[in-house]
């Protein structure tokens, strides 16, 4: 399957608990074709390089001085690279906390010394006596919301997004489900923005540990797709996603995917 073949701009999202495949997935965009990595969590490039033995070209957010020109430097990117992975949108989120909750609160800090501030705002985190007040968690979703906004309007052929799951009761049915590991209302938004959301986790057969995703339906999980039957996939990768995305899928799903997709052998996540 070839990227050339894709005739919109697939949005992907990848949830799954760490160790579940998210950033192997990141491995095999970087073999399909030119691809950038955004990331704020240097541990994944770590995984890239030193276990897949791959170098892909990297944006590090370490900072949320100046996301302009950040944004600058992924633009940049979309002329000579073919698909984007920001990995994970959790780790960037947490940057961009960390640069609100480090702003002055009132007089008093305002009128301290900025490395005083910054110690006094260090040990209040470390002990966590500075929490988002009301106002900030506003100014965190506008934040995040607004730069994922203007990175997925970039002309890439594809981008995905990783992001780390977390299982909460939901407000009304109280019964347990699967949510990005994300805080404030983007948490709940987010797989609106994506045509392709996929649920990432292992599943044991027969002593062997798979790797599976799927975009199937699922009372617990946010999958979607917007490109034909929602499926489950052993052991994926980019190329069958894009395969799927295409609609020329070459082999119908395995009776061992069916019954690890339907959901009987999910319930206890």
């Amino acid at each position: 399957m070839k990227l050339a073949d894709v005739q919109t701009v697939p949005a992907i999202l990848l949830i799954g608990e760490s160790g579940r495949g998210k950033t192997e997935m990141v491995a095999s965009f970087c073999e399909l074709a030119p691809t950038v990595v955004l990331t704020a969590d240097r541990r994944g490039l770590d995984t890239l390089k030193k276990h897949k033995g791959i170098e892909p070209e990297v944006e590090l957010a370490e900072d949320w001085n100046d996301p302009w020109q950040l944004y600058d430097r992924i633009s940049a990117h979309a002329k000579a690279f073919r698909i984007l992975c920001l990995d994970d949108l959790g780790a960037l989120q947490d940057i961009i906390s960390r640069k609100i909750q480090g702003q002055a609160r009132g007089r008093d800090e305002e009128r301290m010394r900025s490395d005083a501030r910054e110690r006094l705002v260090r040990t209040q985190l470390l002990t966590g006596g500075r929490r988002l007040q009301q106002n900030q968690w506003g100014e965190l979703d506008v934040a995040l919301n607004n730069f994922l906004a203007e990175i997925m309007a970039l002309p890439f052929k594809i981008i995905a997004v990783t992001v780390l799951e977390d299982i909460r009761d939901h407000p009304r049915t109280g019964v347990a489900q699967v949510y990005p590991l994300l805080m404030g209302g983007i948490r709940d938004d987010l797989m609106a923005r994506f045509s392709l959301v996929t649920n990432l986790f292992t599943h044991d057969e027969e002593g062997k540990t798979l790797y599976c995703m799927s975009c199937r339906p699922h009372p617990r999980l946010p999958n979607k797709t917007r490109y034909g039957e929602p499926r489950t996939w052993t052991e994926p990768n980019a190329s069958k996603l894009l395969a799927h995305i295409n609609g020329k899928e070459d082999m119908a799903e395995s009776p061992l995917e069916q019954k690890i997709g339907n959901g009987s052998l999910r319930q206890d996540r």
